[in-house]
């Protein structure tokens, strides 16, 4: 009978109920319940298509009960058939309008097609329906944050985590916009919360580590004991399990490349590898690039050209991932992540490569014991100063650790602003998350010390009036007024985002954490850049590439140093107009626009590894 079935299937016993729902539907094809406790049954042993067929089957014979569409509409969800799916949950809705799980699933499978405002509207009448819905709110926050609207997804992340104290999800999102909003401390305590539930969450640890690298309360020693912390919880129970390498260990010969990253869309990761690729001798290699972006665009699109080989893995799980980049016979797979958003260290922590190496995307040791290689330069890196911080053997290329490609459409460099303003405007156009309470405070007593300049904040989020009036709180509160700050969201094109610069004078860095990327195109457009150095690679990449245009002179070793630069830099505008009229001239004679000598560089690293990798398996002979 099918209470039989049911009673098996919940005693955990899948197979007997499995084997007494075939037996009900040999002699009763059209049995309903069957059916559905068939379905069930298949999802939860992960045979997904077989859990289609069934609750395919079942609609088919009683298309109007809505919780067989209900469980037809996951089924084609787990299929990766979210189209499919919204029809499904539309029709359960629409059998019964007061049905919540439908309008929830709705939702999330909404999202899945990139339609957030349906979504969202899915989510509402959840929680009209069921005020007390945990789940939705959390969903609600993530479309909102992926909107920018951040002020609006904190507070429905707190909403769930309220309702719902153990909603780790909520937590570790809610972590991630203070993160963004610049609020680390508050920050890190919901990652510590998150983890406290779910300590396997091996994303949200990561979290912590990249937040900790926008603190200024921790010292490089604990971030870097931090970060083998985390190799200690995540990694070592893997390393047992290495298993050796069928890589012939022939020193010279043809390698296979594999780049694995997140961030093959736009983003700053793919900027900055697109030159590379694209430069790569293939006489000597062969390059395949690793996939876990979730979204394509037309970045991808041209990323995916210059690959040799293209392998999506953002549908397989790690060991999935593993055993293909065996099967590929790669010989060095480099990371070009870190510990960011969706990383897949833990593919990492599986060593399916003989040599693996971090570069490029986060400026701090992975903690791996499994990565045997972190590229990097003798200013980012000086010899001697960093070497205990990583878990990593440090390569230090010859000239600089990154090599920068401005935009073809880059806008040409405009006159300076202040001899037509009459008043110097500063410029931040770091990630929001960057900019500390220190550096603020540096910031302010700059502009109190030229009390007629201006500062601009270009930065994702700042097109909303509740972020706006934060930051304008944040200056006032140390005695800079609104009228003095012209605060900007994100524009809708690179474009018009290196335009922006037209209207700025002088850059101001932010630290401990530099930046990367805002920093080239400060000089590429003209902009002088004010950094201030630190004792890691994170708060020393300005070192590296300032010094790389020969304006170390731009670099302060301290705070008073930072001031002393920026003021005296914004008096000077005789000199401010030179380097205005110089910049770009000067940046494309440097190393840091040498694309070819910078790839021979990166080719003689990675065959150097090689070689010594070879080297240790001769001695295990």
């Amino acid at each position: 009978t099918i209470d039989a079935a049911e009673q098996q299937y919940y005693a955990g016993n899948l197979k007997e109920a499995e084997q007494a729902c075939n037996f009900l539907l040999e002699n009763e094809p059209d049995n309903i319940e069957a059916l559905f406790l068939l379905g069930n049954i298949a999802a939860q042993k992960g045979a997904f298509d077989d859990s289609l067929k069934h609750f395919s089957r079942a609609v088919e014979i009683a298309p109007n009960l809505p919780v067989l569409r209900l469980n037809l509409g996951i089924a084609m969800k787990l299929v990766k058939k979210n189209e499919e799916a919204v029809a499904e949950f539309e029709e359960a809705v629409r059998l019964d309008r007061d049905y919540v799980p439908a309008w929830f699933q709705l939702g999330t499978a909404l999202e899945g097609i990139n339609k957030l405002d349906e979504a969202l509207q899915a989510y509402a009448t959840t929680i009209s329906l069921k005020p007390l819905h945990s789940e939705a709110f959390q969903r609600t926050g993530d479309i909102y944050q992926r909107q920018n609207r951040l002020d609006e997804a904190l507070e429905c992340y707190r909403k769930a985590f309220t309702i719902n104290p153990e909603s780790f999800a909520a937590y570790n999102n809610a972590g991630g916009v203070l993160k963004h909003l610049g609020r680390v401390h508050e920050s890190l305590e919901l990652f510590r919360k998150a983890l406290a539930i779910k300590p396997d969450l091996v994303l949200c640890a990561s979290n912590y580590l990249l937040t900790m690298l926008l603190s200024a309360d921790h010292s490089p020693v604990e971030i870097s004991n931090a970060h083998r912390e985390w190799s200690d919880t995540y990694e070592k129970p893997l390393l047992p399990h290495h298993e050796p390498h069928n890589n012939t260990p022939e020193s010279e010969k043809h390698l296979r490349i594999g780049y694995l990253s997140t961030d093959y869309k736009y983003h700053p990761v793919a900027f900055f590898i697109e030159p590379i690729l694209a430069s790569h001798d293939r006489g000597n290699l062969t390059v395949y690039c690793y996939s876990n972006a979730d979204r394509s665009d037309a970045i991808t699109t041209q990323l995916e050209r210059l690959a040799d080989v293209w392998r999506p893995i953002y549908n397989l799980d790690d060991e999935q991932t593993c055993n293909l980049i065996r099967k590929d016979g790669i010989d060095i797979l480099i990371d070009l992540g870190g510990h960011t958003s969706k990383n897949r260290l833990p593919v990492f922590a599986r060593k399916p490569a003989p040599v693996q190496v971090t570069w490029l995307g986060y400026p701090a040791t992975t903690g791996l014991r499994s990565i045997d290689y972190r590229i990097t330069d003798t200013a980012a890196d000086p010899p001697g100063l960093t070497e205990h911080l990583y878990s990593e053997t440090l390569c230090r290329l010859p000239d600089n650790f990154i090599c920068y490609r401005p935009p073809a459409n880059s806008p040409p460099v405009g006159p300076l602003p202040c001899l037509a303003n009459g008043y110097v405007t500063f410029g931040v156009f770091n990630h929001f998350a960057k900019i500390t309470q220190e550096a603020i405070g540096l910031w302010c007593r700059i502009l109190h010390l030229i009390p007629d300049a201006k500062l601009l904040i270009k930065a994702q989020g700042m097109e909303h009036d509740p972020m706006r009036k934060r930051v304008a709180e944040m200056f006032d509160s140390q005695g800079i007024s609104e009228e003095r700050l012209e605060l900007v969201g994100k524009t809708p094109s690179i474009y018009s985002h290196l335009e922006m610069f037209g209207r700025v004078d002088i850059s101001l860095d932010t630290f401990p954490y530099n930046g990367t990327t805002t920093t080239c195109e400060s000089l590429w457009m003209g902009v002088p850049i004010i950094a201030k150095e630190g004792d890691s690679h994170v708060s020393r990449v300005s070192v590296s590439l300032l010094g790389n245009m020969g304006l170390s002179a731009l670099v302060a070793a301290t705070d008073e140093e930072y001031i002393a630069l920026a003021t005296f830099l914004a008096r000077d505008r005789r000199n401010l107009e030179i380097l205005r009229n110089n910049l770009r001239d000067r940046m494309r004679a440097s190393k840091l626009l040498d694309t070819a000598g910078f790839t021979r560089n990166l080719e003689g690293a990675y065959r150097e590894m090689w070689r010594r990798w070879c080297a240790q398996q001769k001695k295990k002979l």
